[in-house]
């Protein structure tokens, strides 16, 4: 579906500009969460200026609900730039977590998407630590522990690598391949089928596939409403600037009448799916995820592969004058009545 537009309530937009602006009594961090009534974000809770603000967050997180929090970002080097962190737990409903993906982007947007650093999403409470967004933001994209030799060895290795002793190591992985799914995986990257629909056997943690796909249409008309399943497809079109592309893409269908217990199986097994695609030299250009079939659509899908810039004005701050004591304020509560 084209992403419907989200509205940001206006008392959002005051105190962030107080952060930003650096106004008066301003605040540590937000916590932003979705009104699904009205579909508007609204403020839920907020914390004071501290030097550890991800062990301030802490407390406020929910098990089961999405949440956006926002913040300055807690390096060094940041300089003045926020990050938006999208809390969203797997024991979630999966229909809450769409909707915070469509709105995660309408709202930096409406906050000015240039004050923002890259989104930090986290499913587990111990991924809200400043040690664990150091590890992902600085340590983790520096490390190789190989050598030079061993790295040239490794890839030497993996393009040369016979079929049956590649997925003879790919069984070891946490979803394994089931028979035949091999050579179909084989004849999509050499083009010679156009998507597959893949199902996880959720007894053996094993996926198979069934070549009967070739397009948007094709691949929603297999959608039955009652089962989960994954799609592989090479989305051909025209991209904005009217050439001839194409783009593989991920697509995990979970509509809301599939059993509860298959629907958590599909959700913790994704990653799984896609390093099997990736070690069979299938490169994913985009992930999406769908509940009902007149979600995906040609406008979504471009305004994500392809994504209109738009361009920000530069804000001029002037200096204003602190609040006088600080504001009660009402948390609102978010009606999350969205069953699983």
């Amino acid at each position: 579906m084209a992403r419907a537009a989200v509205r940001i309530s206006q008392e959002i937009k005051d105190e962030f500009s107080r952060m930003n602006l650096q106004m008066g009594d301003y605040y540590g961090w937000l916590k932003i969460v979705m009104n699904f009534e009205q579909h508007q974000l609204e403020l839920e809770a907020h914390g004071e200026q501290v030097d550890d603000v991800m062990a301030d967050i802490y407390p406020s997180l929910v098990d089961d609900s999405h949440a956006f929090y926002i913040f300055k970002v807690p390096l060094e080097n940041a300089g003045k730039k926020f990050l938006l962190m999208h809390w969203g737990p797997d024991t979630a409903p999966v229909k809450q977590r769409m909707i915070y993906a469509s709105a995660r982007q309408g709202l930096r947007d409406g906050l000015g998407s240039n004050n923002f650093v890259e989104d930090y999403h986290v499913s587990l409470q111990e991924e809200v630590t400043k040690e664990a967004f150091y590890k992902d933001r600085v340590v983790a994209p520096t490390i190789d522990v190989r050598s030079g030799t061993e790295i040239e060895q490794e890839e030497s290795h993996r393009e040369t690598m016979p079929t049956v002793t590649r997925t003879a190591v790919m069984a070891k992985m946490s979803v394994k391949l089931g028979d035949g799914i091999d050579e179909l995986f084989v004849a999509f990257v050499s083009e010679q089928n156009e998507g597959l629909t893949i199902t996880l056997d959720t007894k053996k943690m094993s996926i198979t596939a069934e070549d009967n796909i070739g397009d948007i249409d094709s691949m929603l008309n297999t959608c039955t409403g009652e089962e989960a399943c994954y799609f592989l497809l090479r989305w051909r079109h025209q991209n904005r600037q009217n050439e001839e592309a194409a783009k593989v893409l991920f697509f995990y269908y979970c509509p809301e009448d599939a059993p509860r217990r298959k629907k958590f199986t599909y959700s913790t097994s994704k990653s799984g799916v896609l390093a099997q695609l990736e070690a069979n030299g299938i490169n994913v250009d985009d992930k999406f995820e769908f509940v009902e079939i007149n979600d995906v659509t040609d406008d979504m899908l471009m305004n994500s592969l392809y994504p209109v810039v738009v361009e920000q004005k530069e804000l001029v701050k002037t200096k204003a004058g602190g609040r006088k004591g600080k504001r009660k304020r009402r948390n609102k509560r978010a009606a999350l009545d969205f069953d699983d």
